[in-house]
């Protein structure tokens, strides 16, 4: 299992401390700012743009959870891995 960086895990962090007044403002400023650079490389297509976020926090409840290393379906289904086969 891959470890998160850091940055990630500081702010899932502060994304659940968002209702204190200085922690939501440091976060919108930080999602503002990963908006802008990943709608630059995206033509800033909204929809692209949701996606792209959308699977990186798919990933990291992926990777936090070790999701790809549980073989059963619900695990499977947000992982995107494959079963394995009986040999």
């Amino acid at each position: 299992m891959r470890a998160l960086p850091l940055a990630d895990l500081f702010l899932m962090h502060a994304n659940c401390a968002a209702d204190e007044r200085l922690v939501g403002d440091a976060v919108r400023r930080c999602h503002a700012k990963q908006v802008e650079l990943v709608g630059h490389l995206l033509d800033n297509n909204d929809e692209a743009i949701r996606q792209w976020f959308g699977a990186g926090m798919l990933q990291n409840v992926v990777t936090t959870l070790g999701l790809a290393a549980i073989d059963k379906p619900w695990a499977r289904a947000m992982s995107g891995t494959c079963a394995t086969a009986p040999l």
